[in-house]
């Protein structure tokens, strides 16, 4: 992800890259896919989706999130 400016938000990136690789093809997918899709390492795609999770942006079922 390149800085596109001084008001640029990576994390905000970051968790709309998490939330557009949820709203691909098959519709629900693992950490990993999650992390590949959206360009990020698993770690970070972890905490997004944690995040994402208890907002209730997106829910986990065992290994998936959808």
């Amino acid at each position: 992800m390149a800085k596109e400016s001084d008001g640029f938000v990576r994390a905000i990136a970051r968790g709309f890259a998490t939330v557009e690789a949820l709203g691909k093809p098959p519709g629900r997918h693992t950490l990993s896919e999650v992390a590949a899709i959206a360009g990020l390492s698993r770690a970070t795609a972890r905490r997004m989706l944690a995040t994402l999770v208890v907002m209730k942006y997106c829910e986990a079922d065992g290994r998936y999130f959808s």
